[in-house]
């Protein structure tokens, strides 16, 4: 049995080792990323500068289009507004009671029935 505890620890610190030089080599790898990531950036900032002064470009005109499209980014990255139901119709259907009115409402309408016959108690 001891033989077999033996055998076990020596495998397990083998596999410490093992999993310590993976670690090591993810470290230096990830430095490595982010070395690479920031020249690249640094080149990329370069390029836009040599662009700008070819094209006579001023700094205030890049500002600006960086704020509009900064907010534009902003805007679109919102997830559009839920709103919860304020109508049932007779089949279970719902409407929030923003935008246009459902055709089941129109119909209920049509046939002389008030939208307050279908609102959700509690719906504001």
């Amino acid at each position: 049995m001891s033989e077999a505890l033996a055998k076990a620890a020596e495998l397990e610190k083998k596999a410490r080792e093992i999993m310590a030089e993976a670690e090591a080599k993810v470290a230096a790898l990830e430095a490595e990323m982010l070395k690479l990531k920031a020249e690249e950036r640094k080149n990329a900032i370069d390029e836009i500068a040599d662009r700008m002064i070819s094209l006579a470009i001023p700094l205030e005109a890049v500002e600006k289009a960086f704020r509009k499209k900064a907010a534009k980014a902003k805007f679109d990255a919102a997830p559009p507004k839920k709103f919860p139901p304020k109508f049932r119709g007779p089949n279970g259907e719902t409407w929030t009671g923003t935008g246009r009115k459902p055709g089941w409402i129109k119909d209920l309408e049509a046939s002389g029935k008030s939208l307050d016959d279908f609102l959700i108690e509690g719906a504001k």
